[in-house]
Parts: C-alpha cells; structure tokens; sequence
C-alpha cells in the first residue's frame, strides 16, 4: 500500500470520525432571511441570515460521503498502473490534502 492509500485509509479508521455519517440537514427554526440548520446526528448547527446557510448545512452534512469518496478514489489510482496528466496529478494531490485536512494532520 502507498503512502496515499495509507493516509487515505487511516482517515476512515474508527474513531477518526467521531460521529459515523450518513449525516443531513435539517431546517429547525426560520424567522424572516435567518435560518438555523441541524446537522444529525447531532454535529453542528448552521445559523445565517442568507442562503448560503443552507448550502453549508448541506455541505457538512455530505462531508462523511466526501471523504469516503476521496478515500476510495485515491485507493483506486494507487492500486493499478494509470498515466495521470498533471493536471489529474494536481487535483489528487488536492484530494491528498483534503483528507489530510479532514484528519487535522
């Protein structure tokens, strides 16, 4: 396994997520333009006066799917023999340290 298959496995290992996904976006309040959103299980709340408030409580609540997808993407270029551009090369390095950022590391 590569260095990029381990970091991307280690992400996924038990107890580096503390709340197992699938998580969503829930609308609990709304007055006028403002808006609070409950991510469940519960792992975050959302409060805005736009809309962007709700794509970010959708955001967070994809993040576990994310990851996993990342993970197994870079699992599945590490684990043949593929010609990447550099223009692949740099978005899965991107995907590197986005995972490396989802780890805190």
């Amino acid at each position: 396994m590569t260095t990029a298959s381990k970091v991307a496995s280690d992400a996924m290992q038990a107890g580096d997520c503390p709340t197992p996904g699938p998580w969503s976006a829930h609308a609990v309040s709304a007055e006028g333009e403002f808006a609070e959103w409950d991510i469940r299980p519960h792992v975050a709340h959302v409060f805005r006066v736009d809309i962007e408030g709700a794509a970010n409580a959708r955001l967070i609540a994809a993040a576990p799917e994310l990851l996993r997808s990342l993970v197994d993407m870079l699992e599945w270029l590490d684990d043949g023999n593929r010609v990447l551009s550099d223009a692949c090369k740099a978005d899965v390095d991107k995907a590197r340290a986005a995972i490396a950022k989802a780890k805190g590391v």
